[in-house]
Protein backbone atom coordinates (compact mmCIF):
# COMPACT_ATOMS: atom_id res chain seq x y z
CA UNK A 1 0.00 0.00 0.00
CA UNK A 2 0.95 3.16 -1.07
CA UNK A 3 1.73 6.22 1.22
CA UNK A 4 -1.24 8.05 -0.53
CA UNK A 5 -3.57 5.35 -0.23
CA UNK A 6 -2.66 5.76 3.61
CA UNK A 7 -3.46 8.80 3.49
CA UNK A 8 -6.17 8.68 1.15
CA UNK A 9 -7.64 6.45 4.01
CA UNK A 10 -6.66 8.70 7.04
CA UNK A 11 -8.53 11.35 5.14
CA UNK A 12 -11.33 9.60 4.75
CA UNK A 13 -11.59 7.82 7.82
CA UNK A 14 -10.99 11.54 9.68
CA UNK A 15 -14.17 13.09 7.38
CA UNK A 16 -16.11 9.94 8.51
CA UNK A 17 -15.23 10.80 11.89
CA UNK A 18 -16.06 14.35 11.32
CA UNK A 19 -19.28 13.61 9.79
CA UNK A 20 -20.10 11.22 12.24
CA UNK A 21 -19.30 13.60 15.25
CA UNK A 22 -21.55 16.43 13.56
CA UNK A 23 -24.67 14.08 13.30
CA UNK A 24 -24.26 13.53 16.71
CA UNK A 25 -23.74 17.07 17.22
CA UNK A 26 -27.28 18.09 15.33
CA UNK A 27 -28.89 15.27 17.24
CA UNK A 28 -27.95 16.06 20.65
CA UNK A 29 -28.63 20.28 19.65
CA UNK A 30 -31.95 19.10 18.30
CA UNK A 31 -32.43 17.12 21.29
CA UNK A 32 -31.63 19.74 23.54
CA UNK A 33 -33.42 22.05 21.62
CA UNK A 34 -37.17 20.13 21.55
CA UNK A 35 -36.49 20.31 25.20
CA UNK A 36 -36.25 23.14 25.40
CA UNK A 37 -39.06 24.25 23.78
CA UNK A 38 -41.34 22.29 25.51
CA UNK A 39 -40.04 23.03 28.97
CA UNK A 40 -40.55 26.84 27.86
CA UNK A 41 -44.59 25.64 26.71
CA UNK A 42 -45.08 24.14 30.22
CA UNK A 43 -43.71 26.99 32.12
CA UNK A 44 -46.01 29.12 29.55
CA UNK A 45 -48.86 26.94 30.77
CA UNK A 46 -48.16 27.36 34.59
CA UNK A 47 -48.27 31.11 33.72
CA UNK A 48 -50.98 31.42 32.31
CA UNK A 49 -53.15 29.36 34.55
CA UNK A 50 -51.38 31.23 37.56
CA UNK A 51 -52.47 34.44 35.57
CA UNK A 52 -56.12 33.36 35.37
CA UNK A 53 -55.93 32.32 38.72
CA UNK A 54 -54.75 35.68 39.59
CA UNK A 55 -57.19 37.55 37.78
CA UNK A 56 -60.37 35.46 38.83
CA UNK A 57 -59.36 36.18 42.86
CA UNK A 58 -59.05 39.88 41.51
CA UNK A 59 -62.50 39.59 39.75
CA UNK A 60 -63.96 38.22 42.81
CA UNK A 61 -62.77 40.70 45.15
CA UNK A 62 -63.96 43.85 42.85
CA UNK A 63 -67.17 42.51 43.19
CA UNK A 64 -66.99 41.60 46.70
CA UNK A 65 -65.92 45.14 47.61
CA UNK A 66 -68.96 46.50 45.36
CA UNK A 67 -71.40 44.61 46.94
CA UNK A 68 -69.96 45.41 50.67
CA UNK A 69 -70.11 49.38 49.08
CA UNK A 70 -73.51 48.88 48.30
CA UNK A 71 -74.30 47.64 51.66
CA UNK A 72 -72.34 50.42 53.67
CA UNK A 73 -74.54 52.74 50.91
CA UNK A 74 -77.64 51.03 52.04
CA UNK A 75 -76.87 51.61 55.75
CA UNK A 76 -76.05 54.75 55.50
CA UNK A 77 -79.48 56.06 53.59
CA UNK A 78 -81.27 53.77 56.33
CA UNK A 79 -79.34 55.95 58.76
CA UNK A 80 -80.30 58.84 57.56
CA UNK A 81 -84.10 57.99 56.95
CA UNK A 82 -84.11 57.02 60.19
CA UNK A 83 -82.74 60.46 61.13
CA UNK A 84 -85.17 62.63 59.34
CA UNK A 85 -87.97 60.46 60.45
CA UNK A 86 -87.08 61.08 64.06
CA UNK A 87 -86.22 64.88 63.69
CA UNK A 88 -90.00 65.01 62.22
CA UNK A 89 -91.52 63.00 65.06
CA UNK A 90 -89.68 65.11 67.39
CA UNK A 91 -90.58 68.17 65.81
CA UNK A 92 -94.02 67.71 66.35
CA UNK A 93 -94.42 66.46 69.88
CA UNK A 94 -95.03 68.46 72.69
CA UNK A 95 -92.95 70.25 75.04
CA UNK A 96 -93.56 68.74 77.84
CA UNK A 97 -93.21 65.03 76.21
CA UNK A 98 -89.55 65.48 75.15
CA UNK A 99 -88.94 66.19 79.14
CA UNK A 100 -89.35 62.79 79.98
CA UNK A 101 -87.97 61.19 83.28
CA UNK A 102 -86.93 57.88 83.79
CA UNK A 103 -87.51 56.03 87.05
CA UNK A 104 -84.36 53.59 87.72
CA UNK A 105 -85.31 50.79 90.40
CA UNK A 106 -82.60 49.72 92.66
CA UNK A 107 -82.19 47.07 94.89
CA UNK A 108 -81.73 50.00 97.93
CA UNK A 109 -84.11 52.32 96.42
CA UNK A 110 -84.94 54.04 92.94
CA UNK A 111 -83.39 56.64 91.07
CA UNK A 112 -84.87 59.21 88.61
CA UNK A 113 -83.21 60.41 85.89
CA UNK A 114 -84.60 62.95 83.11
CA UNK A 115 -84.49 62.45 79.52
CA UNK A 116 -84.10 64.99 77.13
CA UNK A 117 -84.48 65.18 73.59
CA UNK A 118 -81.05 64.43 72.54
CA UNK A 119 -80.92 61.21 74.48
CA UNK A 120 -83.96 59.82 74.05
CA UNK A 121 -83.46 60.11 70.55
CA UNK A 122 -80.18 58.44 70.73
CA UNK A 123 -81.84 55.84 72.95
CA UNK A 124 -84.44 55.26 70.61
CA UNK A 125 -82.07 55.19 67.47
CA UNK A 126 -81.28 51.40 67.46
CA UNK A 127 -84.47 50.19 68.04
CA UNK A 128 -85.57 52.35 64.89
CA UNK A 129 -82.80 51.33 63.20
CA UNK A 130 -83.79 47.97 63.40
CA UNK A 131 -87.50 48.54 62.91
CA UNK A 132 -86.95 50.42 59.73
CA UNK A 133 -84.47 47.23 58.46
CA UNK A 134 -86.73 44.51 58.98
CA UNK A 135 -89.67 46.60 57.04
CA UNK A 136 -86.97 46.96 54.17
CA UNK A 137 -85.86 43.59 54.87
CA UNK A 138 -82.57 44.91 54.53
Amino acid sequence: MSLESILDRIRREAQDERDRILNESREKAEKIKAEAEQEARRQAEILLEQAGREDELEAHRLVTKARLEQKLHILELKKQLVEDVMEKAFAQLPREILSLKRQIVLKDGALEESLDAARLKQELRPHLENYVADLLKL
